[in-house]
Protein backbone atom coordinates (compact mmCIF):
# COMPACT_ATOMS: atom_id res chain seq x y z
CA UNK A 1 0.00 0.00 0.00
CA UNK A 2 1.53 3.39 -0.95
CA UNK A 3 1.97 6.21 1.91
CA UNK A 4 0.41 9.53 1.47
CA UNK A 5 3.45 10.86 0.05
CA UNK A 6 4.44 8.27 -2.77
CA UNK A 7 0.44 8.53 -3.49
CA UNK A 8 0.78 12.23 -3.50
CA UNK A 9 3.69 12.30 -5.64
CA UNK A 10 1.98 9.97 -7.98
CA UNK A 11 -1.21 11.99 -8.76
CA UNK A 12 0.12 15.46 -8.91
CA UNK A 13 2.63 14.11 -11.33
CA UNK A 14 -0.05 12.91 -13.68
CA UNK A 15 -1.90 16.67 -12.80
CA UNK A 16 1.04 18.16 -14.26
CA UNK A 17 1.81 16.28 -17.10
CA UNK A 18 -1.85 16.83 -17.65
CA UNK A 19 -1.25 20.44 -17.62
CA UNK A 20 1.84 20.28 -19.63
CA UNK A 21 0.58 18.66 -22.32
CA UNK A 22 -2.73 21.34 -22.44
CA UNK A 23 0.04 24.29 -22.41
CA UNK A 24 2.18 22.46 -25.54
CA UNK A 25 -1.33 22.35 -27.29
CA UNK A 26 -2.28 26.02 -26.17
CA UNK A 27 1.50 27.55 -26.91
CA UNK A 28 1.10 25.35 -30.76
CA UNK A 29 -2.12 26.86 -31.48
CA UNK A 30 -0.90 30.58 -30.13
CA UNK A 31 2.46 30.04 -31.93
CA UNK A 32 0.41 29.68 -35.14
CA UNK A 33 -1.52 32.58 -34.94
CA UNK A 34 1.06 34.68 -33.83
CA UNK A 35 3.43 33.43 -37.30
CA UNK A 36 0.39 34.81 -39.08
CA UNK A 37 0.12 38.09 -37.36
CA UNK A 38 3.72 38.38 -37.90
CA UNK A 39 3.49 37.96 -41.33
CA UNK A 40 0.37 40.41 -41.53
CA UNK A 41 2.64 42.62 -39.91
CA UNK A 42 5.81 42.28 -41.98
CA UNK A 43 3.36 43.50 -44.99
CA UNK A 44 2.07 46.53 -43.69
CA UNK A 45 5.58 47.75 -42.55
CA UNK A 46 7.04 46.83 -45.72
CA UNK A 47 4.07 48.61 -47.63
CA UNK A 48 4.47 51.80 -45.29
CA UNK A 49 8.36 52.07 -45.32
CA UNK A 50 10.00 50.16 -48.02
CA UNK A 51 12.88 52.01 -46.66
CA UNK A 52 12.99 50.36 -43.23
CA UNK A 53 14.00 47.27 -41.70
CA UNK A 54 12.30 44.72 -41.13
CA UNK A 55 13.50 44.42 -37.37
CA UNK A 56 12.15 48.29 -37.31
CA UNK A 57 9.17 47.85 -38.91
CA UNK A 58 7.46 45.59 -36.64
CA UNK A 59 7.04 45.58 -33.07
CA UNK A 60 8.11 42.78 -30.59
CA UNK A 61 6.00 39.89 -30.01
CA UNK A 62 5.23 38.11 -26.46
CA UNK A 63 3.48 34.59 -26.23
CA UNK A 64 1.33 35.28 -23.10
CA UNK A 65 1.23 32.13 -20.60
CA UNK A 66 -1.86 30.72 -20.37
CA UNK A 67 -4.20 31.85 -17.68
CA UNK A 68 -5.31 29.88 -14.45
CA UNK A 69 -4.77 25.62 -14.08
CA UNK A 70 -2.88 24.05 -11.90
CA UNK A 71 0.93 25.49 -11.16
CA UNK A 72 3.44 22.97 -12.28
CA UNK A 73 5.89 23.88 -8.87
CA UNK A 74 3.71 22.33 -5.73
CA UNK A 75 6.80 22.26 -3.62
CA UNK A 76 5.21 24.83 -1.12
CA UNK A 77 3.36 23.28 1.74
CA UNK A 78 0.26 25.15 2.48
CA UNK A 79 -0.24 26.20 6.23
CA UNK A 80 -3.12 24.16 7.42
CA UNK A 81 -0.89 20.64 6.18
CA UNK A 82 0.66 19.00 3.59
CA UNK A 83 -2.49 17.20 2.12
CA UNK A 84 -4.04 20.79 1.76
CA UNK A 85 -1.66 20.28 -2.04
CA UNK A 86 -3.65 17.26 -3.06
CA UNK A 87 -7.16 18.82 -0.85
CA UNK A 88 -7.28 23.26 -1.53
CA UNK A 89 -6.70 24.78 -4.39
CA UNK A 90 -3.07 26.70 -4.29
CA UNK A 91 -3.36 30.60 -4.47
CA UNK A 92 -1.89 31.70 -7.80
CA UNK A 93 -5.28 29.52 -9.13
CA UNK A 94 -7.54 31.08 -6.86
CA UNK A 95 -6.16 34.40 -8.13
CA UNK A 96 -7.01 33.84 -11.62
CA UNK A 97 -10.56 32.47 -10.25
CA UNK A 98 -11.24 35.73 -8.17
CA UNK A 99 -9.75 37.95 -11.70
CA UNK A 100 -11.54 35.96 -14.23
CA UNK A 101 -15.09 36.02 -12.53
CA UNK A 102 -17.05 38.69 -11.70
CA UNK A 103 -20.04 39.26 -9.61
CA UNK A 104 -21.94 40.19 -12.86
CA UNK A 105 -21.12 36.02 -13.94
CA UNK A 106 -22.77 34.85 -10.45
CA UNK A 107 -25.39 36.70 -10.56
CA UNK A 108 -26.33 34.90 -13.74
CA UNK A 109 -26.93 31.71 -11.63
CA UNK A 110 -28.49 33.69 -8.39
CA UNK A 111 -30.69 36.89 -8.18
CA UNK A 112 -28.86 37.66 -4.69
CA UNK A 113 -26.93 40.92 -4.32
CA UNK A 114 -24.96 39.13 -1.39
CA UNK A 115 -24.07 36.14 -3.33
CA UNK A 116 -20.01 35.67 -3.19
CA UNK A 117 -17.26 32.04 -3.30
CA UNK A 118 -15.52 31.57 -0.48
CA UNK A 119 -12.19 30.75 -2.33
CA UNK A 120 -10.61 29.90 1.02
CA UNK A 121 -12.51 26.54 -0.03
CA UNK A 122 -11.72 25.82 -3.37
CA UNK A 123 -11.51 22.30 -4.29
CA UNK A 124 -9.43 20.72 -7.11
CA UNK A 125 -11.86 17.70 -8.46
CA UNK A 126 -10.37 14.38 -9.04
CA UNK A 127 -11.62 11.38 -10.74
CA UNK A 128 -11.03 7.86 -10.96
CA UNK A 129 -9.71 7.55 -15.02
CA UNK A 130 -9.03 3.95 -16.86
CA UNK A 131 -10.14 1.28 -13.78
CA UNK A 132 -9.00 -2.35 -14.85
CA UNK A 133 -9.45 -5.27 -13.47
CA UNK A 134 -5.88 -5.15 -12.47
CA UNK A 135 -6.14 -1.75 -10.14
CA UNK A 136 -5.25 -2.25 -6.75
CA UNK A 137 -5.17 1.01 -5.22
CA UNK A 138 -7.99 3.89 -6.38
CA UNK A 139 -5.41 6.92 -5.77
CA UNK A 140 -3.38 5.42 -8.57
CA UNK A 141 -6.27 6.18 -10.74
CA UNK A 142 -7.35 9.15 -9.93
CA UNK A 143 -6.40 12.30 -12.21
CA UNK A 144 -7.14 16.25 -12.29
CA UNK A 145 -10.34 16.52 -14.47
CA UNK A 146 -9.35 20.65 -14.83
CA UNK A 147 -12.64 21.69 -12.52
CA UNK A 148 -12.93 22.77 -9.05
CA UNK A 149 -16.18 23.23 -6.56
CA UNK A 150 -16.58 26.07 -4.51
CA UNK A 151 -19.18 27.07 -1.80
CA UNK A 152 -21.51 29.88 -2.93
CA UNK A 153 -22.57 31.92 0.17
CA UNK A 154 -24.85 34.23 0.78
CA UNK A 155 -24.84 36.68 4.51
CA UNK A 156 -23.06 34.14 5.57
CA UNK A 157 -24.29 30.59 4.81
CA UNK A 158 -23.56 28.42 2.09
CA UNK A 159 -26.65 27.66 -0.06
CA UNK A 160 -24.90 26.03 -2.48
CA UNK A 161 -22.13 25.05 -4.84
CA UNK A 162 -20.20 26.04 -8.35
CA UNK A 163 -18.39 24.12 -10.16
CA UNK A 164 -15.82 26.07 -11.97
CA UNK A 165 -14.06 25.28 -15.90
CA UNK A 166 -11.90 27.12 -18.13
CA UNK A 167 -13.64 28.39 -21.48
CA UNK A 168 -11.75 29.69 -23.84
CA UNK A 169 -8.63 30.49 -21.88
CA UNK A 170 -10.76 31.60 -18.88
CA UNK A 171 -12.61 30.72 -15.68
CA UNK A 172 -16.44 30.39 -15.62
CA UNK A 173 -18.64 29.38 -13.98
CA UNK A 174 -20.57 26.01 -15.35
CA UNK A 175 -22.77 24.39 -12.69
CA UNK A 176 -24.61 25.86 -9.85
CA UNK A 177 -26.13 23.30 -7.08
CA UNK A 178 -28.58 24.94 -5.33
CA UNK A 179 -28.87 23.73 -1.73
CA UNK A 180 -25.82 21.50 -2.00
CA UNK A 181 -23.54 22.68 1.70
CA UNK A 182 -20.05 22.04 0.24
CA UNK A 183 -18.44 24.31 3.13
CA UNK A 184 -20.05 22.19 5.77
CA UNK A 185 -18.36 18.98 4.28
CA UNK A 186 -15.04 20.75 3.80
CA UNK A 187 -14.78 22.06 7.58
CA UNK A 188 -15.75 18.53 8.18
CA UNK A 189 -13.28 16.54 6.54
CA UNK A 190 -10.31 19.02 5.74
CA UNK A 191 -7.97 18.05 8.39
CA UNK A 192 -7.63 14.64 7.38
CA UNK A 193 -8.96 14.32 3.71
CA UNK A 194 -6.02 13.85 0.99
CA UNK A 195 -8.12 14.46 -1.89
CA UNK A 196 -11.68 15.44 -3.50
CA UNK A 197 -13.57 12.75 -5.40
CA UNK A 198 -16.07 13.04 -8.10
CA UNK A 199 -17.25 9.75 -9.67
CA UNK A 200 -19.20 10.08 -12.70
CA UNK A 201 -19.72 6.42 -13.09
CA UNK A 202 -21.52 6.30 -9.82
CA UNK A 203 -23.83 8.68 -10.50
CA UNK A 204 -23.17 12.56 -8.80
CA UNK A 205 -21.28 11.41 -6.82
CA UNK A 206 -18.77 13.05 -3.93
CA UNK A 207 -16.56 12.35 -1.61
CA UNK A 208 -13.22 12.53 0.16
CA UNK A 209 -10.29 9.98 0.02
CA UNK A 210 -7.70 9.90 2.68
CA UNK A 211 -4.92 7.96 2.32
CA UNK A 212 -2.60 6.50 4.58
CA UNK A 213 0.18 4.18 5.34
CA UNK A 214 -2.83 2.03 6.44
CA UNK A 215 -4.78 2.31 3.37
CA UNK A 216 -7.34 4.43 1.95
CA UNK A 217 -10.47 5.49 3.42
CA UNK A 218 -13.28 7.19 2.13
CA UNK A 219 -16.21 8.92 3.11
CA UNK A 220 -19.35 9.91 0.52
CA UNK A 221 -21.37 13.05 0.94
CA UNK A 222 -23.76 12.27 -1.09
CA UNK A 223 -26.21 9.47 -1.37
CA UNK A 224 -25.05 6.83 -4.13
CA UNK A 225 -22.07 5.39 -2.50
CA UNK A 226 -23.14 5.45 1.79
CA UNK A 227 -21.38 2.19 2.02
CA UNK A 228 -18.09 2.64 0.37
CA UNK A 229 -16.16 3.14 3.15
CA UNK A 230 -12.41 2.23 1.47
CA UNK A 231 -10.49 2.96 -1.90
CA UNK A 232 -11.09 -0.69 -2.38
CA UNK A 233 -15.04 -0.63 -1.95
CA UNK A 234 -14.82 1.82 -4.59
CA UNK A 235 -13.35 0.29 -6.76
CA UNK A 236 -15.54 -3.05 -6.34
CA UNK A 237 -18.08 -0.81 -7.24
CA UNK A 238 -16.28 1.17 -10.54
CA UNK A 239 -14.63 -2.98 -11.94
CA UNK A 240 -18.88 -4.00 -11.43
CA UNK A 241 -20.23 -0.72 -13.36
CA UNK A 242 -17.14 -1.36 -16.06
CA UNK A 243 -18.34 -5.25 -16.09
CA UNK A 244 -21.78 -4.78 -16.32
CA UNK A 245 -21.30 -2.12 -19.50
CA UNK A 246 -18.95 -4.59 -21.15
CA UNK A 247 -21.85 -7.10 -21.34
CA UNK A 248 -24.54 -4.60 -21.97
CA UNK A 249 -22.68 -3.60 -24.68
CA UNK A 250 -21.80 -7.22 -25.95
CA UNK A 251 -25.57 -8.09 -26.00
Amino acid sequence: MKDYEEMAKSVLSRRDNYVMERKKRMKKVVSIGSYFCLMLLVGVGIWHTQNSTLMNALPQTRIADEGGGIPSNLTTQNSNSERAVLLLAQQDVITELQKDISERDLQGWVEDSALSINFEYVLPVYAPDHVSADSTNLSDTLVFINQYKAPAISNGVCIGTFTLVQHENKWAILMFEVGFDLEAAIMQYKDNATCFLSIAELGTEYGFLTVSNTGETYASITHNCQEAKTGADLLALLKSKASSNSIGDVG
